[in-house]
């Protein structure tokens, strides 16, 4: 069967000369014709820009905007705010697609009437230790069994960059902007309009990490805030639509804490900054190991936050040294 719909392809462009030409060649050679391709150049400063520009010369599909720098949630709401498909789909633009992405999910799409469709994904580094997630191939209906997936991140998985969305779905929100880790927020300011998320296990995304990317970036304070604000505001949020996923939240907090006090363990941290994290994540363990939910989880997962929470003992030996100091001053 053949398909119509208009698919808006979102790429928000800034300092990505080398990764670019990939990441628009596959996009434009897929399987599935019907696209508005929507290039924001989001005030870069090498050649990406003129990238954007010859290949909008090349594919009358292409769009490109040209504004000033305002951060990757800018860029693509600039995208959001001019887009005309039925659906929505995130590109980053050091990333690829497979040529059958679109094609295949929006026959997902018709098959089980989502709001969402979302694939599996390959991480690409400069190694050739790749990470592959393959999903269950399943739909997710209803507001608690979409939001526990999303809490523990078996199936389902926050990132904005490998789902298709019915435009309609996502009506007027946009990405909290001026944050980091703002796929979040995004997904779950979504989550009251979202009914059904159909999973696909075929890993048709590549997301590519390089040395220099916003994630690979040095660690900051402020980096450390604003994955504090954004896992509190998925579990603040979540909770409050559900009371019931709290022990479910619970989980998902501790280990957001547990990967933020990673972030440092070669750096030198803002005391104030871990005694707070440190409470927090104590004091959030101590509730979560007395419920159901935990004794659920993966033995990796539970010999992680176990090890933290013990402080001097396994997870010293195991992550930092670093640490033997920090946690000290708060057991």
């Amino acid at each position: 069967m053949i398909y119509e719909e208009k698919i808006s392809v979102i790429v928000p462009v800034y300092n990505v000369q080398v990764y670019l030409k990939k990441c628009l060649t596959s996009i434009i050679s897929n399987t599935y014709s019907c696209l508005e391709i929507i290039l924001v150049d989001d005030g870069s400063t090498d050649q990406s820009g003129t990238i954007c520009d010859q290949f909008a010369n090349l594919d009358k599909r292409i769009k490109v905007i040209h504004k000033k720098n305002g951060g990757l949630s800018s860029a693509r709401n600039a995208g959001l705010d001019i887009a005309n498909g039925d659906y929505i789909f995130f590109v980053d633009s050091d990333d690829w697609v497979e040529k059958s992405i679109f094609e295949k999910m929006v026959k997902s799409v018709h098959l089980s009437k989502a709001d969402i469709v979302q694939c599996g994904y390959v991480r690409e580094t400069d190694s050739t230790n790749n990470y592959l997630f393959k999903p269950e191939n399943k739909i997710f209906l209803g507001r608690y069994e979409i939001s526990r997936e999303l809490l523990l991140q078996n199936n389902i998985i926050v990132n904005a960059w490998n789902k298709l969305y019915r435009k309609d779905v996502i009506g007027d929100v946009r990405f909290f902007e001026g944050k980091n880790n703002e796929d979040n927020i995004f997904i779950t300011d979504l989550l009251p309009k979202i009914k059904s998320i159909s999973v696909i296990s075929d890993p048709l995304y590549h997301y590519v990490i390089r040395s220099n990317s916003i994630t690979q970036a040095k660690t900051s304070e402020k980096k450390v805030e604003d994955l504090y604000f954004a896992i509190n505001y998925m579990r603040s949020n979540i909770v409050s639509y559900d009371s019931s996923l709290s022990s479910i939240a619970s989980f998902f907090y501790c280990k957001g804490l547990f990967y933020i006090l990673l972030l440092f363990k070669n750096k030198e941290p803002n005391i104030d900054t871990y005694n707070k994290l440190i409470n927090d994540y104590l004091n959030s363990y101590k509730e979560l190991k007395k419920s159901k939910v935990y004794s659920e989880q993966r033995i990796t997962d539970r010999i992680r936050l176990r090890a933290l929470y013990m402080g001097r003992g396994l997870f010293l030996k195991i992550y930092s040294s670093f640490f033997v100091r920090i946690i000290s001053i708060n057991l």
